[in-house]
């Protein structure tokens, strides 16, 4: 969308770029996932006592499936971070993400025409107001369209 209303080509290597810095984002997430179950739940589950009262209240029963949760955690972050470092993996979403877009693009398009009452007419108007019809299918149709996909 951004490429499109400011007249920009589609830049993969800036893409690439974020693609990256969200696969280490989600990387250090995992990790914290793994420190936390660690340092705080299965502490509190080695010390918990009584009746389990809701499915968070770890008791010393549950310090396998912590244990377990934790080895999950950490190999989930050092498979993101491998793949983080991976080109040709990162370059694969990018593509998917760049083909993605076009569909999305493509079927806004598609279902404006399919709305149209009648075809459209070519007089001697027509190609002279080509520009402003583009520009108002980017400002107006796409803009509308990001709306609905920020939204979601």
């Amino acid at each position: 969308m951004s490429a499109l209303r400011h007249d920009e080509p589609f830049d993969a290597d800036a893409t690439a770029r974020e693609v990256k810095q969200s696969l280490v984002r989600l990387a250090a997430e995992q990790s914290d996932y793994a420190d936390r179950v660690t340092d705080v739940l299965r502490e509190r589950a080695a010390r918990a006592r009584g009746s389990v009262r809701h499915e968070h209240d770890y008791h010393p029963e549950d310090l396998g499936s912590l244990d377990l949760r934790h080895a999950v955690y950490s190999r989930v972050a050092a498979r993101l971070r491998v793949l983080a470092d991976k080109a040709d993996y990162v370059a694969e979403i990018v593509e998917t993400a760049r083909q993605a877009a076009w569909g999305d693009l493509g079927g806004a398009v598609e279902m404006r025409l399919d709305t149209l009452p009648t075809s459209p007419v070519k007089d001697a108007d027509y190609t002279r107001n080509r520009a402003r019809r583009i520009r108002t299918l980017i400002d107006v149709d796409f803009a509308a369209l990001k709306k609905q996909m920020d939204d979601i």
